[in-house]
């Protein structure tokens, strides 16, 4: 995309990331292998994660990924500090036919500030704005409750059928 276009025919990913882990500035610089998060939670530290499920550039099982291994090297700790939120139908970022608009912001000061924890966040649609959802914390999903279809107090959030407890 900003350089020559590439003609390789063939591609050996496993030893391309073989190749980029030996190397000691690159392990610097690639976040994705920092899951031990022990001083940031230790210091009342909160994040809040969100992916477009149609992402077209990037997996949201990549950031999904992440964040379970995050959760294996902090435990308790990290899931009393983090939620993550997939959000059905949204690109990259925003947009897509979903409801990309919400505020992850406010509900992490909250959180920091006054201790409530978010679970359910309200989002809409950017182009109608009076069409709501609740966005989930994953694994659970937005599922219909009764009502104008259109608010997000028709909707509750559900763990699916065997997902693990807490």
């Amino acid at each position: 995309m900003f350089g020559p276009a590439n003609r390789d025919l063939a591609i050996d990913v496993d030893a391309r990331i073989q190749a980029i882990r030996a190397n000691a500035s690159q392990r610097l610089t690639d976040t994705d292998t920092w899951t031990d998060l022990n001083t940031f939670l230790g210091r009342g530290g909160k994040i809040l994660f969100y992916h477009g499920v149609s992402d077209p550039w990037f997996s949201a099982f990549d950031t999904l990924n992440y964040w379970q291994r995050a959760s294996a090297a902090n435990g308790a700790a990290w899931r009393d500090a983090s939620r993550f939120y997939m959000v059905p139908g949204m690109g990259h970022c925003r947009g897509g036919d979903s409801f990309d608009d919400f505020d992850l912001l406010g509900a992490v000061v909250a959180w920091v500030e006054q201790g409530r924890t978010p679970e359910a966040v309200l989002s809409w649609r950017s182009s109608q704005p009076s069409r709501q959802r609740p966005m989930c914390p994953w694994p659970s999903y937005a599922h219909y409750t009764g009502g104008d279809a259109e608010l997000a107090g028709s909707y509750e959030c559900r763990m699916p059928y065997g997902a693990p407890k807490g």
